[in-house]
């Protein structure tokens, strides 16, 4: 492993952050979910049909041509 390491040290900086983001995306999408319930003492499932809502949206814009971080 450690020589994959040295060897490519871009592809192994990018795993590392793609792996963040990702996390940083469940977090959200948890926080969100937990603030909620929380809050309002309500369980709202249909949260969840939001976010793959949401990215979908994303996905089909950046087929077009539209990035949507942009």
């Amino acid at each position: 492993m450690d020589f994959l390491v040295f060897q490519y040290p871009m592809i192994t900086i990018q795993a590392c952050l793609d792996g963040l983001l990702l996390g940083i995306l469940f977090a959200l999408i948890a926080y969100g979910m937990a603030l909620q319930w929380g809050v309002m003492n309500i369980i709202n499932i249909a949260q969840g049909d939001l976010v793959i809502l949401g990215g979908y949206i994303a996905y089909f814009m950046y087929l077009y041509g539209i990035h949507p971080a942009w």
